[in-house]
C-alpha cells in the first residue's frame, strides 16, 4: 500500500474512532466541565473570541483583578491557528469540546507520522499511536486546553528531525520551526522544552546535528512567535515567577512511588469519576496519568526480547520517572536549579514515560510482523490495536462521559466556595500577608460571559497573581505624599471590589448587606470610588469618567488646588498617562494602583494602553515570518 495512503487510512480510522467514543461531547448535551475549564480555559478565550468577532484584540482586561494583562499571560493562544474554532462556534461548550477532541486525534496523527518515518509500519505505528491518543495522560490534559495543545506536537518535531538527517534540507529546517512555533503560541511553551528533552535523549549519538537543528528552529520559532512571547516575557518578569517559584509551589504534584501502580492498576487510587481516592495524597491531575493499557504488556515483551535496540528508550523512561517523582525523586534537588525553577508540576513529565512505553511497544510489534503475510499482519493488527482500545477505555480511568456534565448544569458552578470565603474572610480580618494577589475590579470577567447572580468575586483570586508585592503585608501604607493612612473599609472602597464573600459580617457604610447562605455573608458595593482627586487634607474629590474601555480610560476633574489623581487598578508597563493633553509619569500607590500629580484647575486625564513589548514582538514576528518563507522557499 502507498504511505499516503496508510496516513489517510489511519487518520479517518483514528478520527471515527474518537467521534464514537466521545459521541455525547458531539451529539448530546455533555461536556467536559471541571476546574480550570469554568475558571479559566473557557472564559478566557470567550472573552478573545467575543472581541475578536468585533474586530478587536484586547491586550488588557478591567474584568479581572484591578485590571490585568490577560493577552500578555498568554494561556489563551489567541494567535494559534485553532483558536479559530471560537471564533466561527459560538457555542462555546462545543467549541472547547471539540478544540480538545482535534487535538487528541493530532497527538495520534503526530505520533503516527513520527513512527512511520522512522520506518515501522502501518500496524505498529497505529497501534501505538492510537494507545496514546486514549492514554490516560492525554485525558487528563481535557482539563488544561492550552497544555495539551502545546504537548501534541512533540513527535512531529522530532519526525521532522529525523526527515532533516535523512535529507540536509532547510525545508526540513523550516518545518520544524513551524511546528515549534505552534507550541509557543499554543498557551503553555513550556512543553517544547520537554519536547527538546525527548528528542535529546534519543539522539544522543547525534547530539551536533540534533544541537544544530535545535538551534536553527528555536531561533526562527521564537522570532514567528514574538507578537505573544515578547508580552509574555515582560509579563513573568513583573510576576511572581520573576525570580522563580518555591520548591513546594514548583513540586506541588509530584508522583510519589506507590502511583507506578498505575502503570498496572489503573484504578488502583480510584476514579475522577467516583471522586474516590485510595491514596491521601492523590489527586485529580495526578490520579490521570499513567495508564496505557495493553500497551504496557507489549513494551515489557519488547525489552525483554529487544533490550540493546531499547535502550534510548528506556533510558527516556528512566529520566521521566525521576522527574515526575519531583519531591519525592532522589534527584529532587534538580528543582532548585534554573530554569526548573520556573516550572510546576513534575508530574508532567510522565509523558517522559508514556512516550518511551509506545515506542517499545510499536517496535516489538514492528519486529514481529516483520515474518508476517500481509493478510496475517492486517488480522493481528486488528486484534491489537482493538485490545489496545478496550483496555483504555474499559480497564481504565474511563468511561469518557464520567467526566462530563450535562449542558443544562449551570455554566458556573461554585464547587471551590470555601476556598474563595476563607480568602475573603482573612482579608477582611486583617490578615494580609506578603505575596498576596490583587482584588478584582469593580466587575468580574464570569459575570460579564456567563451573567447570572452568584454571588462570587472572581476565581482569578486563587488561580492568579501578577506582582509579588500587590498587596504588601501593611497594606495601609501611605501615600507616597504622606497623606492620612487608609482603614481596612476604605481599601476595600480603593480596589473597588463589587462583591464581598465573608465568613463574619462586614460593617461599613459603603457595603450593603445582600444575603445569608450557611454561613457565607454576601455583602455589594455602594459607591465605587475608584477615580478620585486626594487632597492634602486627606479629602476625597470624586472624578467624572468621561470614557472607560479596557485599554482607554478618560477623566475629568475639577479641583481649586493641585492634588493627586488616583486610580484602583494596576500600574502595569505599557500604561501611558495624560494630563491635559500633556504625557506625564504616575507613581505606584498601596503597592498595586495608579497615583499622578494633577494641578489645580479643569484637569482632563487620560490613560492608555500601549505596549512597547507587542510592538516590538510584532516587528520581530514579520522578520521570523520572512525568514521562515526563505527557508520553505531555498
Amino acid at each position: 500500500m502507498n504511505p499516503k495512503s496508510h496516513y489517510v487510512a489511519f487518520g479517518l480510522f483514528s478520527l471515527i474512532l474518537l467521534g464514537a467514543v466521545f459521541h455525547q461531547n458531539l451529539f448530546s448535551n455533555h461536556h467536559f466541565f471541571a476546574t480550570d475549564i469554568t475558571t479559566q480555559s473557557l472564559p478566557d478565550r470567550v472573552y478573545f473570541a467575543t472581541h475578536i468577532r468585533n474586530g478587536e484584540l484586547p491586550l488588557w482586561t478591567q474584568g479581572i483583578f484591578c485590571g490585568y494583562p490577560l493577552f500578555a499571560e498568554g494561556q489563551s493562544g489567541v494567535f494559534y491557528p485553532f483558536f479559530v474554532l471560537f471564533i466561527l462556534i459560538k457555542d462555546a461548550n462545543l467549541a472547547y469540546d471539540l478544540f480538545i477532541l482535534l487535538h487528541y486525534w493530532i497527538g495520534a496523527i503526530c505520533f503516527y507520522v513520527y513512527l512511520r518515518v522512522r520506518l515501522f509500519s502501518f500496524w505498529p505505528a497505529a497501534f501505538a499511536a492510537t494507545s496514546l491518543m486514549f492514554s490516560a495522560y492525554f485525558f487528563s490534559f481535557h482539563i488544561y486546553a492550552n497544555h495539551l495543545s502545546a504537548l501534541v506536537w512533540i513527535p512531529l518535531y522530532l519526525a521532522f528531525f529525523e526527515k532533516y538527517l535523512q535529507a540536509d534540507s532547510k525545508r526540513w529546517l523550516a518545518a520544524g520551526s513551524l511546528v515549534l512555533t505552534l507550541q509557543f503560541l499554543a498557551g503553555h511553551p513550556q512543553f517544547a522544552p520537554m519536547g527538546i528533552l525527548v528528542g535529546a535523549l534519543l539522539s544522543t549519538q547525534l547530539w551536533k546535528q540534533y544541537a544544530r537543528y535545535v538551534l536553527i528552529t528555536g531561533a526562527i520559532a521564537f522570532a514567528v512567535s514574538a507578537v505573544q512571547l515578547i508580552p509574555h516575557i515582560e509579563f513573568l518578569l513583573h510576576s511572581q515567577r520573576a525570580h522563580g517559584l518555591p520548591y513546594k509551589e514548583i513540586t506541588a504534584l509530584s508522583m510519589y512511588p506507590e502511583m507506578f501502580m498505575q502503570l498496572l492498576f489503573p484504578k488502583y487510587f480510584g476514579t475522577l469519576s467516583q471522586e474516590t481516592f485510595w491514596a491521601p495524597r492523590a489527586s485529580p491531575e495526578e490520579n490521570l496519568l499513567l495508564y496505557v493499557g495493553f500497551a504496557l504488556i507489549v513494551a515489557v515483551v519488547g525489552i525483554v526480547r529487544y533490550w540493546k535496540e531499547s535502550l534510548p528508550e528506556i533510558a527516556l523512561i528512566c529520566i521521566g520517572a525521576l522527574l515526575a517523582m519531583g519531591r519525592y525523586s532522589p534527584v529532587s534537588g534538580v528543582f532548585h536549579l534554573w530554569p526548573l525553577t520556573f516550572f510546576r508540576y513534575p508530574s508532567r513529565f510522565c509523558y517522559l514515560i508514556v512516550f518511551g512505553i509506545l515506542v517499545i511497544a510499536a517496535r516489538e510489534l514492528n519486529l514481529s510482523f516483520s515474518g508476517f503475510s500481509p493478510r496475517k499482519q492486517h488480522l493481528t493488527g486488528i486484534i491489537f490495536v482493538s485490545l489496545a482500545v478496550a483496555s483504555e477505555l474499559f480497564f481504565g480511568l474511563m468511561p469518557p462521559t464520567g467526566f462530563c456534565s450535562p449542558k443544562s448544569q449551570p455554566k458556573l458552578e461554585l464547587r471551590p466556595m470555601e476556598r474563595f470565603v476563607s480568602l475573603f474572610d482573612a482579608l477582611v480580618s486583617d490578615r494580609i500577608g506578603n505575596g498576596s494577589r490583587p482584588l478584582c475590579t469593580k466587575y468580574n470577567l464570569f459575570r460579564e460571559i456567563y451573567g447570572g447572580d452568584q454571588p462570587l468575586l472572581s476565581p482569578y483570586w486563587h488561580s492568579r497573581g501578577i506582582y509579588h508585592s500587590l498587596i504588601p503585608s501593611g497594606y495601609g501604607s501611605q501615600f507616597q505624599t504622606g497623606d492620612a493612612r487608609i482603614d481596612e473599609p476604605r481599601f476595600l472602597d480603593l480596589t473597588n471590589t463589587s462583591l464581598l464573600l465573608s465568613l463574619q459580617p462586614h460593617v461599613s457604610p459603603s457595603w450593603k448587606f445582600e444575603k445569608k447562605e450557611g454561613n457565607v455573608y454576601t455583602y455589594r458595593h455602594q459607591t465605587q470610588g475608584a477615580a478620585f482627586i486626594q487632597r492634602p487634607n486627606g479629602a476625597n474629590l470624586p472624578c467624572e469618567t468621561v470614557y472607560v474601555s479596557d485599554e482607554l480610560l478618560r477623566f475629568h476633574c475639577s479641583n481649586e488646588r493641585p492634588g493627586y489623581f488616583f486610580i484602583s487598578m494596576n500600574h502595569y508597563p505599557g500604561w501611558q498617562f495624560y494630563v491635559n493633553g500633556e504625557k506625564t509619569d504616575a507613581s505606584t500607590a498601596y503597592g498595586f494602583a495608579i497615583f499622578l500629580p494633577v494641578p489645580s484647575g479643569e484637569n482632563d486625564i487620560a490613560l492608555h494602553y500601549n505596549p512597547l513589548s507587542f510592538q516590538i514582538g510584532i516587528f520581530l514576528t514579520f522578520v521570523g515570518l520572512f525568514a521562515l518563507t526563505r527557508m520553505f522557499l531555498h
